[in-house]
């Protein structure tokens, strides 16, 4: 008798927790909510996820370009593919630096002819396309005519180093090329401390 009663107090509690909506769901929507994750649950497989993958890394789409309207397009039109029919996108005005024009000369020694560095990097893979041009946002713009030094990853050790072996930056161009431990901000900034 009173295993019959448990089992039926179990198949009870699990009908009325089946009949609830989830937490900040009304009925209505809880239904709808689970078509959705149902749909996304079936709708990915690797081949489509590695299209979509090379689609989007094609080509490069900063904020706010031309290219990055493509994208945003192309990622609302899969989605609407997928059954996603209420997407949509919104415009937010940012102030986001894209530089016209970055030039580097080298200057090998006083009074020799300049030689203009190739600042592009160069193609990943077969399919040549756009490149973004490397460049530091929210720097200064200017000329600079200095000798270089080589920081490192441009981080505060790598200055402590310098200070240690007497090499200084004062009034030199300090330059890391090495990526990885920070952000180019964070390089540019303690470059200027």
């Amino acid at each position: 008798m009173r295993s019959t009663l448990l089992v039926l107090l179990t198949i009870g509690a699990a009908a009325t927790a089946a009949a609830q909506a989830p937490l900040g769901f009304s009925s209505a929507t809880a239904a709808r909510e689970d078509s959705v994750e149902r749909l996304l649950l079936a709708v990915p497989d690797t081949a489509s996820v590695r299209a979509m993958s090379r689609d989007l890394s094609a080509r490069p789409h900063l904020a706010g370009s031309p290219a990055q309207a493509v994208t945003r397009d192309y990622v609302l039109g899969k989605l609407r593919a997928w059954g996603m029919d209420s997407v949509w996108s919104q415009a937010y005005d940012v102030y986001i630096p894209m530089p016209d024009t970055v030039q580097a000369w080298f200057m090998p020694r006083t009074g020799a002819a300049p030689q203009r560095l190739a600042l592009g990097e160069p193609l990943i893979g077969a399919t040549p396309g756009p490149a973004v041009p490397p460049f530091n946002g929210y720097t200064g713009d200017g000329d600079v005519t200095a000798d270089v030094v080589y920081v490192g990853y441009g981080l505060i050790e790598d200055y402590k180093v310098l200070d240690s072996l007497d090499v200084s930056v004062k009034g030199n161009a300090a330059t890391s090329i090495r990526q990885g431990r920070c952000g180019r901000r964070s390089a540019s900034n303690a470059a200027r401390s």
